[in-house]
């Protein structure tokens, strides 16, 4: 380091600033790398790489401080620390070969580059480069723990936590209660608990107790259980159905209880309406096998009041004309009278109902304005 006390006052100030920053930034990558979820032996010797930068860095401010010391007192002092600068070396060279081998990685090679500048033998080799080598150092382990932290951060950030798992079951729309053949609970996510204590009026506290109460226990008011497809569901005041239904899940030598709700509400509209609808088609039916049953006596009433009326008609109209002819004291013709008795079977012959044909396709027609089709051969 005597090669530092050539340096102007204000370079070397600017340097223990930058020592200063670069502390702080590798402290907060450190802090992001241990708060990463273990993964096995290479994540653990990668934090431990982070943490020996850190001692890395600290001895720059150490060396860079005797520096300003000696500057200060007016007398030049020779590198110190040399079992601790040779120690830290060695810590940061095993543990970034360690992470350079597990994660398979060659950057970790790069740490012992830059902590070989500690070395005291790399001092006496260098000589009047060695400011070089460690300005370039510095650099290097500051531009690393910018990288480092937007890393780590970003990898916090994406990472499956057991936190960010809770987080998750929590924001499904789907019940989910894991729990042990005696009743301790596992996992409880906010659908579950809010269905139940809608329908018991209290919390989840054991899933055995849980399970038995939706079997036979009593529910709250405006709660009901109902059957949909040969499964039992239940019906919420607010008018949503949801089916509840176990499930064991084998877990190494134990087996758990998996209790699941789903929302089940439009399956159950879809079976009402149906139902709804089958029932009115059911109702239309009778109906309409009791106009088949009748359909003969109905065309019998209907031609027989459709004669009557025509002899009505035909007979009044007679009765009538000789009635006004005798009030009117007026003998009536006898060829006027021989017509009369002539036409009157013919006129009562007289059809002027639809043909065959006609009253088919009217019969057709009347059906399919029911929604029934009716072939004829």
């Amino acid at each position: 380091m005597a090669e530092f006390y050539r340096f102007p006052q204000w370079s070397l100030t600017a340097l223990v600033m930058t020592v200063a920053v670069c502390i702080m930034l590798q402290t907060l990558a450190a802090s992001y790398s241990i708060r990463r979820l273990p993964a096995g032996w290479a994540r653990r010797m990668e934090n431990g790489m982070e943490c020996a930068v850190l001692a890395v860095l600290f001895l720059f401010a150490a060396l860079l401080a005797q520096v300003q010391y000696g500057l200060y007192g007016g007398f030049l002092m020779p590198g110190g620390y040399s079992l601790v600068r040779q120690a830290v070396f060695l810590l940061a060279a095993v543990l970034g070969a360690a992470a350079a081998v597990g994660t398979e990685l060659i950057w970790p090679f790069f740490v012992i580059g830059g902590a070989v500048v500690l070395l005291p033998l790399m001092e006496e080799v260098t000589g009047t480069a060695y400011p070089f080598f460690f300005l370039t150092a510095l650099l290097y382990f500051l531009l690393r723990s910018i990288h480092i932290c937007l890393l780590r951060r970003r990898e916090l950030y994406t990472q499956i936590s057991s936190i960010s798992i809770k987080e998750a079951v929590d924001g499904l729309h789907t019940g989910l209660l894991f729990f042990r053949p005696r009743g301790e609970i596992l996992l409880c996510n906010r659908r579950m608990d809010g269905l139940a204590r809608q329908l018991t009026g209290q919390p989840v506290r054991s899933g055995l107790e849980f399970q038995r109460h939706l079997k036979d226990g009593e529910l709250r008011g405006g709660c009901a259980r109902e059957v949909l497809g040969g499964q039992q569901v239940f019906r919420l005041p607010d008018a949503s159905v949801w089916s509840i239904s176990a499930h064991p899940i084998p877990m190494g030598r134990r087996t758990c209880v998996l209790l699941t709700a789903d929302d089940v509400t439009e399956r159950w509209d879809a079976m009402t309406l149906l139902v709804r609808q089958n029932e009115a088609l059911e109702k239309r039916g009778r109906e309409l096998r009791h106009t088949i049953e009748h359909l003969q006596a109905i065309c019998e009433a209907e031609e027989i009041a459709r004669s009557k009326g025509r002899v009505h008609d035909l007979l009044g109209q007679r009765i009538s004309l000789l009635l006004r002819a005798l009030r009117d004291d007026q003998q009536p013709d006898e060829a006027l009278l021989m017509d009369f008795a002539r036409s009157l079977p013919t006129a009562l012959r007289e059809d002027n109902r639809p043909s065959p044909a006609r009253r088919l396709a009217l019969l057709r027609e009347t059906f399919r304005s029911m929604d029934v089709s009716v072939e004829i051969r």
